[in-house]
């Protein structure tokens, strides 16, 4: 992110589980599409716009929304991403359902309070891609 003209790297904490029968370790559920290491709303940005865009003008609208995404990845994200990404026609720009369903979260949210997670990764729309896990990057 840029915030005041800064770089701003946001860090995710995932709660991992540990089986004490077996070992083995899963993750929470997380706003990331598998494979990626970027918030699914901001690919879902990326594969959106870049269905309209060259991928270098998508780069460059994304730093205007404060979002730093570089022309690679966004090229990478749009070309390797296999879902549908559920779209409006917004003033016209496709913008992805998750980021209309995480602004209305937001509307009208007290400062200093926080959006519940649960209510979090449904507007991020992590159920409707969870099966599909070996689709992307």
């Amino acid at each position: 992110m840029i915030e005041k003209e800064q770089k701003r790297v946001v860090s995710v904490l995932v709660k991992r589980f540990i089986c004490h029968q077996c070992g083995q370790v899963s993750l929470a559920n997380q706003p990331f599409y598998p494979g990626t290491r970027i918030g699914s709303p901001v690919v879902d940005l990326c594969v959106t716009l870049g269905g309209t865009m060259p991928y270098s003008r998508v780069s460059s609208c994304l730093k205007e929304m404060g979002i730093v995404v570089d022309r690679w990845s966004v090229c990478n994200y749009a070309r390797n991403t296999r879902p549908r990404i559920p779209a409006i026609d917004m003033f016209g720009f496709m913008i992805p359902l998750s980021i209309v369903s995480l602004s209305s979260l937001a509307v009208g949210l007290p400062e200093g309070r926080r959006i519940d997670a649960s209510a979090l990764l449904a507007a991020c729309n992590t159920a409707s891609w969870k099966e599909t896990s070996g689709d992307f990057p």
